[in-house]
């Protein structure tokens, strides 16, 4: 597997943690960008708020270094998640950009 020292670990899992925040972000920004109102976005964004946790939770942040799960499912997991936010917010602002020239 990995063969990292510990500052090599602690830098890896804080860079995991700001990819993580980033797409998070770029997913809520999408999200209430649709939303009518504040309550459906809340109610979208709760369900989403926890596959989110749970994913990072079971794959991202805490199991990064065990040996029983594939040793590329973490960094897959990261290029999954950032490529859905962004194309998520290219649609948005795709859609946004027609309208605003309409």
């Amino acid at each position: 597997w990995y063969d990292m020292t510990f500052i090599q670990y602690i830098i890896m899992t804080v860079a995991g943690i700001y990819v993580l925040s980033f797409a998070v972000t770029l997913i809520a920004a999408f999200v209430s960008s649709k939303a009518s109102n504040y309550m459906t976005a809340i109610g979208i964004s709760v369900p989403i708020l926890f596959a989110i946790g749970w994913l990072s939770d079971s794959l991202l942040i805490n199991q990064l270094e065990v040996i029983y799960i594939p040793k590329m499912l973490a960094p897959i997991g990261y290029i999954v998640l950032i490529t859905i936010s962004i194309v998520l917010i290219a649609m948005g602002w795709r859609k946004e950009k027609g309208t605003d020239i309409l």
